[in-house]
C-alpha cells in the first residue's frame, strides 16, 4: 500500500505529462467492449479521461490518505456541453480502477493488452 501511495505522490510530481497509475484503457463491461468506438470504454493518459464523445481535463490532484486513490478537479466538455465536478481514481487489489463522480461508482475492467489503444467513440 505504501509502495502505491508513494508512486502516485511521485507520478504527481512529475506534472501533467507523467504517466499515472490509473493510465489505460478500461471497460465497465467485458473485454468484448474494447473495441474502438465502444460507448464502454473510458482511456486514461497522464491528466485526462476520455470517454465516448467527451473528455475531462484532471487537476489539482490530492492523494487520499491510506488508499491507493487519487481526487482530482474534472473540468469536462463533450457533445456541445461543458460541466465540471469533483472525480476519484483508485486502483483495486484485483486490478480494476474504481471510478468515482457525485452522481456514479463504477468499477472499470483492464481492457487486454492487446487491444486497440485508440480513444474512445474514435
Amino acid at each position: 500500500m505504501r509502495g502505491a501511495l508513494t508512486l502516485t505522490l511521485a507520478l504527481m510530481a512529475g506534472g501533467a505529462s507523467a504517466q499515472s497509475l490509473y493510465d489505460g484503457t478500461w471497460t465497465y463491461l467485458d473485454a468484448s467492449s474494447c473495441r474502438p468506438g465502444s460507448d464502454a470504454v473510458v482511456r486514461v493518459t497522464g491528466s485526462e479521461i476520455r470517454y465516448y464523445e467527451s473528455l475531462c481535463r484532471l487537476s489539482n490532484p490530492v492523494p487520499v490518505r491510506d488508499m491507493a486513490a487519487t481526487l482530482y478537479d474534472a473540468d469536462c466538455a463533450g457533445e456541445g456541453d461543458t460541466w465540471q465536478h469533483r472525480l476519484m481514481l483508485m486502483r483495486t487489489e484485483e486490478g480494476q480502477l474504481l471510478h468515482l463522480t457525485p452522481r456514479r461508482a463504477q468499477l472499470l475492467n483492464a481492457c487486454p493488452a492487446d487491444s486497440p489503444t485508440e480513444a474512445p467513440g474514435k
